[in-house]
């Protein structure tokens, strides 16, 4: 189970509700994300989040596949299966392919030294809760990145951190279309400390979601077999989750959301 209350913009505290309604042209998945959802119980906590993003936008100098790729290596620091996989999904909508993601994620260099020399940076701040080797910092700058846009790549760490510890912290579902293809990015069950059959039912509810996604995505074929091939598999699993209890609701479900998916 999730630890905090997922709003609908109807339902959500007053101060919440702009913020919310800004959300949703924007959501990968047309509503609101359950981040969003979340975070709304605090309009304080929605806020902070809403500030630091906004400031990307308006302040951001950084090309945006640069920025797309010191967030998923923050991510990936972060241990946080939510935020991995919605920066894995930004990195591939800004233009990095499948096996880069990878790279990225997995601690590998690109082969761009000046791109590699930054991700560096970030990647060490985040693991090492913001220090920076000497040797590093000036790699860096060897490469040719200023001390300002150094300091503004801090940024997106601080942005990607903040996700990424309060969707671990309130035990966030993972409730995004579909994984970039190939990387391998854990998906679909809830936060940690659910029962093994609630997990298994959240992964066949949220493979259905992916693999509805995946083949309205005909423009991204190889991205929706992957989606589509993820959700059998996350409803195999859920069949075998908990034969006590459940079983049949969960299969209905499944086949529900496979028939949606192909009357598409």
């Amino acid at each position: 189970m999730t630890r905090i209350y997922r709003h609908t913009i109807a339902d959500a505290p007053e101060a919440s509700r702009p913020l919310l309604e800004g959300y949703v042209p924007f959501s990968p998945t047309g509503k609101l994300l359950n981040l969003h959802a979340q975070m709304a119980h605090s309009p304080l906590v929605l806020a902070a989040y809403a500030a630091v993003r906004q400031a990307s936008v308006t302040y951001g100098t950084l090309d945006p596949k640069v920025r797309s790729a010191l967030m998923l290596v923050t991510a990936a620091a972060s241990r946080s299966a939510y935020a991995e996989a919605l920066t894995s999904f930004l990195a591939v909508r800004s233009g990095w392919s499948s096996a880069e993601v990878r790279l990225l994620r997995d601690g590998h260099r690109l082969g761009d030294d000046k791109t590699d020399s930054l991700v560096a940076v970030i990647r060490e701040a985040a693991a090492r809760a913001g220090r920076v080797s000497d040797a590093t910092w000036q790699q860096a700058t060897d490469c040719g990145w200023t001390s300002e846009q150094l300091t503004e790549a801090f940024g997106y760490l601080a942005l990607t951190v903040f996700t990424a510890y309060f969707v671990n912290y309130a035990q966030t579902p993972i409730d995004l279309p579909t994984e970039p293809a190939g990387t391998g990015v854990a998906s679909g069950a809830g936060g940690s400390g659910a029962g093994a059959g609630e997990a298994a039912a959240d992964a066949a509810r949220a493979g259905a979601d992916r693999a509805d996604a995946a083949r309205a995505g005909a423009d991204r074929p190889d991205a929706a077999r992957a989606g589509a091939d993820r959700a059998d598999a996350a409803r195999a699993g859920a069949d075998r989750a908990d034969a006590a209890r459940a079983d049949a609701d969960r299969a209905d479900a499944a086949r529900a959301g496979a028939g949606a998916g192909e009357r598409e």
